[in-house]
């Protein structure tokens, strides 16, 4: 079972580093371990953040790891940061009409690079949710 850390990560850019921060461990099945990006907006509410969790299947003779990310477009509207859309990643991607081509760049960028992170990959491997 993978340890609870940080998880770094490149932009869209290939060369800037994202690091999400470990908010909470998973304390077991159906709980949640939770990252956020939190130098992405002082409001906790307006930034991207990733989760995953564990559990057996329901014949008990399989892991299930549930990975979820949301990236927020946040825009500056009569002075106040606003989210317009997010970027949703679920073992599928939703993509908001609304949302910018950069903003949607960078949701794609960091979620596939969370997937590709040791940590994560670990995850997956043991069938069990950071804690």
């Amino acid at each position: 079972m993978p340890n609870m850390s940080n998880i770094t990560v490149k932009a869209s850019n290939g060369t800037t580093d994202v690091l999400f921060t470990a908010l909470n461990p998973a304390g077991g099945d159906g709980s949640v371990a939770r990252w956020s990006v939190n130098t992405a907006n002082p409001v906790a509410a307006l930034r991207p953040v990733f989760t995953a969790s564990s559990r057996p299947n329901a014949k008990r003779d399989s892991r299930v790891v549930q990975l979820v990310g949301k990236y927020p477009d946040v825009r500056t509207l009569s002075g106040v940061d606003t989210v317009v859309g997010n970027v949703f990643f679920s073992g599928q991607v939703t993509i908001p009409e609304v949302v910018t081509d950069t903003v949607i760049a960078e949701a794609i960028a960091q979620f596939t690079n969370m997937l590709a992170s040791s940590l994560i990959r670990e995850s997956m491997k043991s069938g069990f949710a950071p804690n």
